[in-house]
């Protein structure tokens, strides 16, 4: 297993629930989306990058008034993470952290805060919605949005992100989280 970790710069302007499994062509797929029209797993989002060099890491966003949704699709079938850093490491990064549970189909996604240099913590206010999430024999995608400032930037939990550039941490692993309250730190791929 090789560590990564890798800071990439990305500039961004302002500018129901339904579950499923199902078995296609010997494909197992578990896919779940909240059916407002603006979270619609079909919505294009305006602006895309690869964050790896093997092209395993697929960000795309999309801007508004108030929020800016995000799509990962990451070549994997364990957890996926992105964060938002003031200075490109974990310490004071607002992470995001999502996959698709392998015996339920149920997305996971939580809200958290690195302290130091160790696996993030829960945030007391959760400030991100999942809109819809999927997993398939090769990939996990998670779409979800999240306000521009939210509740707990004042405590540190979260960064307010707005017109300028900002820092973005990402990880991935090979397997779900074993325990949610503690995810693996730096299992990545």
């Amino acid at each position: 297993m090789k560590f990564v970790f890798l800071v990439f710069v990305v500039f961004c302007w302002c500018d129901t629930t339904t579950t499923s499994k199902s078995e296609e062509d010997g494909q197992h797929h578990q896919e779940y989306y909240n059916e407002e029209e603006t979270t619609r797993p079909d919505k294009i989002l305006a602006h895309s990058a690869v964050l790896d060099p093997e092209g395993a890491y697929h960000l795309e966003w999309s801007p508004d008034r108030d929020n800016i949704t995000f799509r990962l699709t990451v070549n994997t079938r364990g957890y996926v993470g992105i964060g938002f850093s003031p200075h490109g490491g974990m310490d004071g990064a607002d992470i995001v952290l999502a996959w698709v549970d392998d015996n339920s189909g149920r997305v996971r996604l939580s809200d958290r805060h690195g302290v130091g240099n160790y696996a993030p913590v829960i945030d007391r206010s959760q400030d991100v919605v999942l809109d819809w999430g999927k997993q398939n024999d090769s990939h996990t995608v998670i779409q979800f949005t999240r306000p521009w400032k939210s509740c707990d930037s004042q405590v540190g939990e979260d960064l307010d992100l707005g017109p300028d550039t900002v820092r973005v941490i990402w990880a991935y692993g090979d397997a779900d989280p074993q325990d949610e309250q503690r995810p693996p730190y730096r299992t990545l791929l």
